[in-house]
């Protein structure tokens, strides 16, 4: 059995998990090629953070080389249609699909309106289409037979956000 453990205690951004699969041996080139659909590119970097060597990724938008916030998506249904209409395989789409009906669905049930009208503020940024994506693309790579968590560390303090401060 193939188990594949996260172990967050610093966070668990998208950069972040998909930095951990790429460390685990996945082709850059693979998530490479699946989000330039997106006209994203992916960038990789090795750091060394307090002891820990990792990889640092970021998703540049390429018409504007830029970080991929650059272009927003914002609405869950836009998300939707350029996930279906993006050519990339079945597998890949409903996987990244079913990611995105979930975060709806807590979205909408937080702010009391429909899905089909879930605006993703934050989320909306073509980089975490390409997170997502590259995310299952990866996962789809290492075929692990289980996906386990630790608890996802927090922090504390406050952030400035697209509904105010928190």
């Amino acid at each position: 059995m193939k188990a594949l453990v996260f172990e967050p205690f610093s966070g668990a951004s998208g950069d972040m998990i998909l930095g951990s699969l790429l460390d685990l041996g996945v082709e850059e080139s693979k998530i490479a090629d699946a989000i330039a659909v997106f006209d994203l590119k992916l960038e990789v970097h090795a750091v060394n953070k307090r002891g820990i060597a990792a990889k640092k990724v970021e998703l540049l938008c390429k018409a504007h080389e830029d970080k991929g916030r650059a272009g927003k998506v914002q609405l869950y249904t836009d998300t939707v249609r350029r996930l279906e209409q993006s050519g990339l395989r079945n597998e890949i789409i409903q996987h990244s699909l079913s990611i995105f009906d979930r975060i709806a669905d807590a979205e909408a049930t937080v702010h009391g309106v429909e899905k089909e009208h879930v605006t993703f503020h934050e989320l909306g940024a073509l980089d975490t289409l390409g997170d997502v994506v590259g995310s299952v693309v990866a996962l789809l790579d290492l075929r692990p037979d289980i996906i386990l968590s630790t608890p996802i560390s927090v922090g504390s303090g406050f952030v400035e956000a697209a509904h105010g401060l928190h």
